[in-house]
């Protein structure tokens, strides 16, 4: 059961709209002078009714004459429930019709018609128009709404009427689409000693006191100072509920179409594909190219229809079609849209959005399935991603739908795990896979003689090759990690290999390095310089890259830039060091001179490479080790 529902009404002008919300609520839903003055509403008038501790209804009370059209649409949006107003002495006229029909298109399920002004007919009367009305709504979302018989003049009507109201409170979902907010903008004021004012419906989410939420179409962070709803301070307002928000923003930036999100992921469009019912009772035919205006939550904005094969479309005719907007619209799959004439105004259809993004001249023919809507917005990301509710937000579906789609969409192989929580679509990974590859498989080619290639050197020559993806260094580790666990490479230290590639040494090449490894042996624990591996018979370039291929496969220790060790006198040399700290605090070079049995220029050497290495740090002319 909802904590909050929302009840419009609908209806002709003078039919009893607003004095049926004072008569339940007590509240003149008439705020402006003009409309006090003329007696007709102009704009959205509120009201609310407590039934409870913690139910509310909030009432919104639309225009009934065809001139603020708009102005109903912008309060039709977030309704749950709609109170079809009829009077009883003159019946459905053509703003009762048009209401109907726009309602019609709305995606509200639940309507009641409060047959008003019972008190001045007669009981054959009432009965008249009750079967009227039951005729009129036949095949409509009012098949089988109750009709209430009102009076303001008999309590009981009252009663009844609430009674009814009631009922709808348990059959409205309380379900969250996302834990992301969305409000649409129908009015935005100032109050003197608190700024900037909005209202409208919560269609989505919460919003907190505090929280920074984004605005649209400015793209702008506005921080929400206070949150009322229907005149109470709240700390937090809620899916459903009417609100009133105080923000620290310039009135003059914001207006009535604008929305509100704490999400940033509504996407902005100006060609959507919307799957579109046309009223059955338009005059004319809406042709190919026709202007039209188009309402989205609280938003009019003018448009061109563009319909696939054929010029124009007739009246009770469903099909999907595309509008290609004359300025952005913010909004997600499955939002309800209304489509008027541009001139003269009048109501020609509706329906709901299908692609928010659409290309021209390629429809959605077809409505997607959730798992297909995912993986659109998944693959449209391009670099991995990390798994998060806020990736879904422009969906219309519940984050528990999202995240099945995910699971099946990893079963299935379209989307492939890349570390942790982080993934990419397989189409990505496997152009990513087949680049990294070859840049490797063809860098041993060129480098028959090194143990592999620099992992932030491979990096950057992807990167070269695929310019339009920019790979960070957080998407590379991903990469490296998922390749490495799948045994496709070898990682050591900041070297990346390919596990088939075996270095073959040519005779000659084989000959060079016996040599320069008998030459560092003989010298045992004494550091042999580089300058003596290198002699005059063979080529320098060829004995270097013998050298350090000897370094890179930790056969030879690189002590300083001048001079090589053993492995093995290496390792001896660095348990001698530790040893001696195992019983001192302190070392001279002459102490490990003598350990060793080397010259003291060969001990300052191997000394100097462990302070470089944080083994061991020089104090004056002794060393410490570092624990």
């Amino acid at each position: 059961m909802r904590d909050t529902l929302v009840v419009g009404t609908a209806g002709h002008i003078d039919h009893g709209k607003t004095t049926l919300i004072k008569d339940l609520t007590g509240i003149d839903a008439d705020r402006l002078a003009d409309e006090k003055r003329r007696g007709i509403t102009i704009e959205l008038g509120f009201a609310y009714m407590r039934l409870n501790e913690h139910q509310l209804i909030s009432f919104v009370d639309v225009p009934g004459h065809e001139r603020f059209v708009k102005s109903m649409l912008a309060g039709a949006m977030g309704m749950d429930v709609v109170m079809l107003v009829v009077a009883a002495d003159e019946g459905f006229k053509p703003q009762t019709y048009e209401h109907l029909n726009i309602l019609s298109h709305l995606n509200i399920k639940k309507g009641i018609v409060v047959l008003t002004k019972c008190d001045l007919v007669t009981r054959e009367d009432i009965e008249f128009r009750k079967a009227e009305i039951n005729e009129i709504v036949q095949n409509t979302f009012m098949e089988h709404s109750p009709i209430v018989e009102y009076s303001i003049k008999d309590v009981n009507c009252k009663n009844t009427l609430i009674d009814v109201i009631k009922t709808y409170m348990s059959d409205i979902d309380k379900e969250v689409t996302h834990s992301s907010s969305r409000l649409s903008i129908d009015r935005v004021f100032s109050v003197k000693g608190y700024g900037t004012v909005v209202t409208g419906t919560l269609i989505e989410g919460k919003i907190r006191v505090g929280e920074v939420i984004k605005h649209y179409p400015s793209f702008r962070n506005v921080r929400v100072k206070g949150i009322q709803v229907h005149s109470e301070n709240v700390d937090e307002a809620t899916f459903g509920q009417r609100v009133a928000l105080n923000l620290a923003v310039d009135k003059d930036t914001l207006e009535r179409g604008d929305v509100l999100s704490s999400s940033d992921q509504i996407p902005e469009t100006q060609i959507i594909d919307v799957r579109l019912k046309t009223d059955q009772g338009i005059e004319s035919p809406i042709k190919h190219w026709q202007r039209l205006r188009l309402y989205h939550g609280t938003r009019e904005i003018l448009c061109r229809i563009a319909i696939k094969d054929q010029q124009s479309i007739e009246g009770d005719t469903e099909l999907v079609v595309q509008l290609r907007l004359e300025s952005s619209l913010y909004c997600k799959i499955n939002d309800p849209i209304i489509v008027r004439n541009f001139s003269p105004v009048i109501t020609l259809g509706g329906g709901r959005i299908v692609n928010t993004l659409a290309k021209k001249h390629v429809l959605s023919d077809s409505d997607l399935s959730v798992d297909d809507e995912v993986l659109k917005i998944l693959v449209n990301t391009q670099q991995p991603f990390e798994l998060k509710d806020e990736i879904f937000h422009s969906l219309p579906f519940t984050i528990d739908q999202c995240m099945m789609a995910f699971d099946q969409l990893t079963q299935n192989g379209e989307l492939v795990k890349m570390s942790d929580n982080t993934y990419a679509s397989s189409k990505w990974w496997l152009m990513i896979e087949n680049r990294f590859m070859t840049i490797l498989i063809e860098f041993h080619k060129e480098n028959s003689l090194k143990t592999g290639i620099d992992r932030e050197t491979l990096r950057s020559r992807l990167n070269h090759d695929l310019k339009q993806f920019n790979i960070s260094k957080a998407d590379y580790a991903s990469i490296v990690s998922k390749l490495s666990s799948e045994n496709k490479i070898e990682v050591s230290g900041q070297l990346i290999k390919d596990p088939k590639h075996e270095v073959k040494y040519s005779i000659r090449e084989k000959s060079i390095m016996d040599r320069q490894l008998s030459q560092v042996n003989k010298n045992e624990l004494k550091p042999t310089a580089i300058s003596e591996l290198i002699i005059q018979s063979d080529p320098k370039k060829l004995q270097e890259e013998l050298l350090y291929h000897l370094i890179n496969r930790e056969i030879l220790v690189k002590i300083s830039e001048e001079a090589v060790l053993s492995k093995k006198a290496y390792s001896m040399c660095k348990k001698n060091l530790l040893d001696h700290f195992e019983r001192h605090e302190f070392l001279t070079v002459a102490e490990f001179r003598d350990l060793l049995d080397i010259s003291r220029k060969a001990s300052v050497e191997l000394l100097e490479h462990f302070d470089r290495e944080n083994v061991t740090k020089r104090i004056e002319n002794t060393r410490i080790l570092i624990k």
